[in-house]
């Protein structure tokens, strides 16, 4: 089994600022990543590396990305496992060992980090609603993937609905890219923002981010609604329409309001969600987020976990966004590798003083664009809620009421959610909200579907592929 000194597992803003502050002193720094170049989600980009010029901001973080990727392959330190997959994680007295398999198959095998740096980024947050299993719905990060990654467009009259900022991005690139946006509908309202204006006035490089993007909006006549929602999906056998609804201010939908908007694809973003089973998988400390909504690992002001030569950095330790996941990325890799001598590691202020001004500002995106509180009330006795294996709301509500379920795990049991190919990752929050509201017991992250011993998927040939060590 190879040893390294830090092992980074994510190649996104967070991983490669880790693994290039990591390699200033540590002499064996190895990056991992599923992809098969560096960048993330954040950083996508065709294969052959060229920029795809669909708007902003996409084209200028090429510019990041190809002077990032030069220093790490500039770099005698740092060494790239790009298409590797973590599949699990054990801890060692100190850091950890990682069992590795290929992207598409191949032989596995197994690296002892002295310190690990988690850094693996997040997915979307989805809320089921009627009809978002018909071909044409696709998260908001699916649709900017499949555009960013490939040139591909999820249809050409397309409606974008949910809340965050990132709605707007991705209704940018899409227009750029010369789909018809037929409206952005955003659940929430800009006077959520009034609360947090100081949060704002110390992060301009957003307000600007912000004005680039309503300026594409308006050249290509992207209509912006807030205070409205998609609550339903309809078409037979693909997307035909959405009906859309105004909400309040609080967040209740106004079904007196509904109207349908002909379209042929739908984006649906609500957010993210952290990928933290590794880290669980490891023993480190988690705890739900501000919101409520995500599990997140617990760090210290070093990015250190609960466990001895564990770090993590970027949206495991909550949704941020690329700016804050950087910097955290370059204090995580600067205290991984300093544990290895056994001192504290020489961040400068200013470093943790942007930590400090990003969080702040996440914070006040987070409140200002939370869930609609009744978002259940979308739902059918008939809308799937585990896509995985097909299970309907009205077996989820049977589970509670008629057979006695109390938790997430009960639930799960009696009518097989979160036990499909996705192992819960599209409907753990949709479950456990319904079982929340159902028996009023107070949200938990330790309700959360997030322990997998096996983080991703694997075939039996992969393991039986293994060395004995590995097997």
């Amino acid at each position: 089994m190879r040893t390294a000194d830090v092992v980074v597992v994510g190649a996104g803003p967070a991983g490669m600022h880790s693994a290039l502050a990591a390699a200033r002193t540590a002499r064996d720094v190895v990056l991992i990543d599923s992809g098969p170049a560096v960048g993330g989600q954040y950083y996508r980009h065709p294969a052959d590396g060229s920029s795809l010029h669909i708007g902003a901001p996409i084209d200028r973080r090429h510019d990041t990305l190809v002077r990032l990727r030069a220093e790490l392959e500039a770099s005698t330190a740092v060494t790239v496992l790009p298409s590797t997959t973590v599949w699990h994680a054990a801890a060692a007295d100190v850091g950890a060992v990682l069992h590795l398999a290929p992207v598409g198959g191949g032989q596995t095998s197994s690296l002892q980090a002295r310190a690990v740096v988690l850094a693996p980024g997040a997915y979307d947050l989805a809320l089921p609603i009627p009809g978002w299993t018909l071909p044409g719905v696709m998260t908001a990060g699916g649709a900017q993937a499949m555009l960013k990654g490939h040139g591909a467009l999820l249809g050409r009259n397309v409606v974008v609905a949910g809340t965050g900022p990132f709605l707007v991005s991705v209704a940018a690139a899409l227009a750029g890219a010369g789909a018809t946006v037929a409206g952005v509908f955003e659940a929430n309202r800009p006077t959520r923002w009034a609360r947090h204006l100081p949060a704002v006035a110390v992060s301009p490089d957003k307000l600007l981010e912000g004005a680039r993007l309503a300026r594409l909006l308006r050249r290509h006549r992207v209509p912006v609604h807030f205070g409205h929602v998609v609550t339903q999906v309809l078409g037979t056998d693909a997307v035909e329409a959405v009906v859309v609804e105004r909400s309040d201010h609080r967040g209740s939908n106004r079904s007196s309001s509904a109207r349908e908007i002909a379209v042929d694809a739908v984006c649906l973003g609500w957010g993210f969600l952290p990928q933290v089973e590794l880290a669980v998988a490891l023993g480190c400390d988690t705890h739900l987020d501000r919101s409520g909504l995500a599990v997140v690992v617990r760090v210290d002001g070093d990015q250190r976990t609960s466990r001895p030569g564990v770090f993590a950095a970027g949206e495991i330790t909550g949704i941020g966004g690329a700016d804050l996941s950087a910097v955290e990325g370059r204090i995580a890799g600067l205290a991984a590798a300093a544990s290895l001598q056994g001192t504290p590691p020489v961040v400068r202020r200013v470093t943790r003083a942007e930590r400090a001004r990003r969080r702040h500002f996440a914070a006040a995106l987070s409140d200002a664009y939370p869930l609609p509180r009744d978002w259940t009330s979308w739902l059918h006795s008939d809308t799937v809620v585990c896509r995985c294996e097909e299970v309907p709301r009205a077996s989820i509500d049977e589970s509670i009421h008629r057979l006695g379920a109390s938790d997430v795990a009960s639930v799960k049991s009696l009518c097989r959610t979160g036990m499909g190919y996705c192992q819960g990752r599209m409907c753990d929050f949709a479950v456990r909200t319904i079982v929340t509201a159902a028996t009023g017991r107070p949200a938990s992250h330790r309700d959360a579907l997030v322990y997998r011993p096996i983080a991703v998927p694997i075939s039996i040939a992969a393991l039986a592929a293994g060395d004995a060590e590995e097997t």
